[in-house]
């Protein structure tokens, strides 16, 4: 077999996650651009909006914030 083939038996495919768009205002945009810089200067490694707002999601306070909303006003 060659290193080729053994590294592709190797690596296993991780499932693809659902994508979901939301429009933001600027406020809010802008302090996601904040968040992202400071992030960005303490650990001195690029931060995406999107890791930031992934590492958000997995905040429990936050699920259960968007939660109240989709009660309140419907799947968003």
């Amino acid at each position: 077999m060659t290193r080729t083939a053994a590294t592709a038996k190797q690596r296993t495919t991780k499932p693809q996650q659902q994508t979901l768009y939301v429009r933001i205002n600027d406020a809010l945009r802008r302090r996601l651009e904040r968040a992202r810089h400071l992030r960005a200067s303490i650990t001195g490694t690029y931060v995406s909006t999107s890791g930031l707002m992934r590492r958000a999601w997995d905040i429990p306070d936050i699920r259960t914030t968007w939660d109240a909303f989709a009660r309140e006003y419907g799947e968003l």
